[in-house]
């Protein structure tokens, strides 16, 4: 193992030491430096979005999923009884047919992904581990884009994540055409499932968000969901937010626009009230940034308003860069000294933030994401010190590893060549002509 100084923030340790910027002993499955300080260790495991951290898995596996002992143990020292519980367990959830056609490499897959990779997946998309089995037999769409879920949560099937990612897509554009057979609920659920993996590999993903919601025809509007599929249809309206994708390479669904508007309190898979997003969804209107200014907010956490407040102000830059993109005449003065303050107050609240905390905590700083792209896309307004700052809380977003989390290594990629070589482009052009889809959630 290679050496490091004591603060050192380690590129390959547990999420808690790279957290606290501390050396890591990469003992698996639990960093005995976690334990011997008394810590939750978070494990090692890839984020995904829609995931949480390993800290809450593992109080969402212990009540929803029966964790076995032998998990930490290797295969070979598990006994024959431990091997005919997994065995009984993976044909309850999977079904007879389905369990016999998985390769024993498929199989220990997925009694990982139901061991514990169904908590981090299930639980920000809004189901309950239980409640997500049910809809689980009988879908080969569904059992192979979890598949690629867990095998991207486990570095040691990296030479896997291609075959299967490829595989998922094949399965849920079959599935979408058999809908009598396989049913809707479990063919929609997988289609979230490629979008999140996508997303977290820095690969385009609106394609795949256009398949699932061709799955809703008319009669499937929002006032007639209920359950499960009016939480499904949420969660595929927020990822078609105009203001939060740039390079997108479809066409905008207005899904919230015309099924989730007026409603009260936050979007939990986004952290933001659905009345900011109901203005963030008509970005292009002539007067948005009159209704943005007048926004009067919601109540929540310090932290909570102070983010909604940010998201606010990129809302006023991203309906100018709208405009521009778009040739559209400018709105007289008030617009550009607007934006010219919103830059700088985006700037300054980061700045407040970074020195109170010390790093920008992922969990509950991810809607900061979209303010520090949007503030970036203003570069006539940054000083370099304020460039150093957005890179490094993108950085402290992706846990210090941008190199192997192409969701936010991809958008500081873009960034970088935008303000080194983007003369004449808006940041939009520039993703573009890289061939980038960013998600900024």
């Amino acid at each position: 193992m290679p050496t490091s100084s004591k603060n050192e923030r380690t590129r390959a340790g547990c999420w808690t030491c790279r957290g606290r910027r501390k050396k890591c002993d990469e003992t698996r499955p639990h960093c005995l430096s976690c334990a011997s300080l008394g810590l939750q260790c978070e494990g090692y495991d890839f984020r995904l979005k829609w995931g949480l951290s390993r800290a809450k898995v593992s109080t969402i596996a212990s009540r929803n999923v029966k964790i076995k002992q032998a998990q930490s143990r290797s295969p070979s020292t598990a006994s024959p009884q431990e091997h005919t519980s997994s065995s009984q367990a993976l044909i309850y959830h999977l079904g007879k047919d389905l369990y016999q056609s998985l390769t024993p490499l498929q199989l220990e897959i997925m009694q990982s992904f139901i061991d514990w990779g169904a908590a981090i997946l299930v639980s920000r998309i809004k189901l309950h581990v239980e409640k997500y089995f049910e809809i689980f037999v009988g879908s080969r769409s569904l059992l192979t884009s979890c598949l690629a879920y867990q095998i991207m949560l486990e570095p040691k099937y990296a030479h896997l994540a291609e075959q299967y990612y490829v595989q998922s897509i094949e399965h849920f554009r079959k599935e979408i055409a058999d809908l009598k057979r396989v049913g809707r609920e479990k063919t929609i659920f997988s289609g979230l499932v490629i979008c999140s993996i996508s997303m977290t590999r820095g690969l385009p993903w609106t394609f795949h968000l256009h398949g699932v919601y061709s799955l809703f025809d008319n009669a499937h509007i929002a006032s007639r969901l209920e359950g499960r599929a009016r939480d499904q249809l949420f969660l595929i309206a927020i990822s078609d937010i105009p203001t939060h994708v740039l390079g997108r390479k479809t066409s905008h669904l207005h899904i919230w626009h015309r099924n989730c508007r007026f409603r009260p309190g936050v979007e939990d898979s986004i952290g933001l009230p659905c009345s900011l997003v109901d203005l963030l969804c008509d970005i292009a209107d002539p007067d948005i940034e009159s209704r943005l200014i007048a926004w009067p907010g919601e109540q929540g956490t310090d932290d909570q308003r102070l983010l909604w407040d940010l998201t606010r102000h990129a809302g006023i830059i991203a309906a100018s860069n709208h405009r521009n993109e778009r040739a559209f005449s400018k709105q007289e003065g008030a617009s550009e000294a607007a934006v010219s303050f919103a830059v700088r107050h985006i700037m300054t609240c980061t700045q407040r933030i970074k020195v109170r905390d010390g790093h920008i905590v992922h969990e509950t700083k991810s809607p900061l994401l979209f303010p520090l792209v949007m503030a970036a896309s203003q570069p006539s307004q940054l000083l370099s010190s304020d460039k150093d700052l957005i890179v490094g809380c993108i950085s402290d977003l992706a846990s210090g590893t941008l190199e192997v989390y192409p969701y936010y290594g991809n958008v500081v990629r873009a960034l970088r060549e935008f303000w080194d070589h983007g003369a004449g482009r808006s940041l939009e052009q520039v993703v573009v002509d890289l061939d980038l889809e960013l998600a900024l959630f």
